[in-house]
C-alpha cells in the first residue's frame, strides 16, 4: 500500500515558489496507481504560477505536493516495535516464514537441535562463531537413525521421551543471544540429544567448560553417546537432580541456556549466574534474556516461540 508524505515546494526548486511560464495553467492532477492489487492515490496540487488557471491557489508559495512513498516492508522474521524489545513469532508445525495479513511473519521453531549451517545467518564480513560451530557439528550426528534423513529440514524433529531436537533457526538465535566466548563456564538445562551442549563446547573451547543436565534417563544416555562421538572432553552431560533446577552446587555460571519453557522467570537459575552472566530462557512463549550485574538484573524479550514445558519441581 502506498503511503503519502507532504513535500515542501522548495524541493522542486524555484518553480514551486514563484511559478514558471511552462507550469502556468497546469491543473491539479490525480493518478490512480496500482501496487500489488492495492490502489494508491497521487495528487499534484496547485503548481500554477501567478495568473495561471491551475487548480488550487495561485502563487506556488502556498502549494503542497503529495508524493507517493513506498509502504514500509518487513524483510526478516523479527521486527523492533519498541526500543530494546524485539518481536518475532516462532511456531512449531507452521510453514517456514508464513506471513499472515497484518501480522509479523511467522517462522517455525522448537526446542533442542540444528543442521550443518544455521539458516538466517546474518550477512557480515567478520567470522560468525555460531555458524562455524554448526559447520563443525552437523545436526545428523545428534539425531536418532530414523530421523537423520531429515537433518537438513529447518524444523524440530522428535528424539525420545516426548522431546525434540530443535529447529536449527531457533538454536542459532538462542546461541547468538547467549553469546558465549572462549573460556566461559556454561550450564545447558535440558540437554536432550546433546547437540546444544556440543555446540556450546565448540563456542567456549577447551579453556571453558559445559555441563548439560537432563531429566530423562534415555536422553542422558543418548546425549552422552553423541557427545563422546564429538570428542569434546571439556563438556559433559549429567542426570538432573530431582527437585533441583540447574546446578546450584556448581554455580556460578557465566552463561546458562534453557531449552524448555518456564511458567515464569526461574529465580533459581538467575541466582546461579555469575556477575556479568547471561541467561537465555523461554518464559511462557517469550524468549527472554537476563543479564546479572551485581545485585541488578536486566531483562529483555526477543520473540515468541513454542517449547516443551520446563519441569521445575
Amino acid at each position: 500500500m502506498l503511503g503519502f508524505a507532504p513535500v515542501s515546494p522548495s524541493s522542486f526548486g524555484d518553480a514551486g515558489a514563484a511559478g514558471v511560464p511552462e507550469l502556468a495553467g497546469l491543473v491539479g492532477l490525480a493518478g490512480l496507481v496500482g501496487l500489488a492489487g492495492l490502489a494508491g492515490l497521487v495528487g499534484l496540487v496547485g503548481l500554477a504560477g501567478p495568473g495561471g488557471a491551475g487548480g488550487g491557489e495561485s502563487g506556488g508559495a502556498s502549494a503542497l505536493v503529495w508524493a507517493a512513498q513506498p509502504a514500509r516492508t518487513i524483510s526478516t522474521a523479527t521486527t523492533t516495535s519498541t526500543p530494546g524489545r524485539r518481536r518475532a513469532i516462532v511456531d512449531e508445525g507452521m510453514p517456514d516464514r508464513l506471513t499472515r495479513p497484518g501480522k509479523t511473519p511467522v517462522v517455525r521453531g522448537g526446542d533442542n537441535g540444528a543442521m550443518g549451517e544455521p539458516p538466517g545467518e546474518p550477512p557480515q564480513q567478520a567470522p560468525d562463531p555460531v555458524a562455524e560451530a554448526f559447520r563443525r557439528l552437523p545436526r545428523a550426528g545428534f539425531l536418532p537413525s530414523d530421523q537423520r534423513a531429515s537433518a537438513a529440514v529447518d524444523a524440530a524433529l522428535p528424539i525420545a521421551a516426548g522431546q525434540s531436537n530443535s529447529q536449527p533457526r531457533t538454536v542459532a538465535a538462542m546461541l547468538r543471544l547467549l553469546a558465549p566466548v572462549p573460556g566461559d563456564r556454561v550450564l545447558d538445562v535440558g540437554s536432550g540429544s546433546g547437540w546444544t551442549t556440543a555446540l556450546l563446547a565448540v563456542l567456549v573451547g577447551p579453556a571453558g567448560s559445559v555441563l548439560g543436565v537432563e531429566r530423562h534417563p534415555e536422553l542422558v544416555a543418548f546425549g552422552r553417546a553423541n557427545l563422546a562421538s564429538a570428542r569434546l572432553p571439556w563438556a559433559r552431560i549429567e542426570p538432573a537432580t530431582p527437585g533441583v533446577l540447574g546446578d546450584p552446587s556448581g554455580a556460578p555460571y557465566r552463561r546458562i541456556l534453557v531449552s524448555a519453557s518456564a511458567r515464569r522467570l526461574p529465580a533459581a537459575l538467575v541466582a546461579q549466574l555469575d556477575d556479568g552472566g547471561v541467561l537465555i530462557c523461554p518464559v511462557g512463549s517469550t524468549m527472554t534474556r537476563v543479564r546479572r550485574d551485581g545485585d541488578r538484573v536486566r531483562v529483555s524479550e526477543h520473540g515468541e516461540y513454542r517449547f516443551v514445558p520446563l519441569v521445575e519441581d
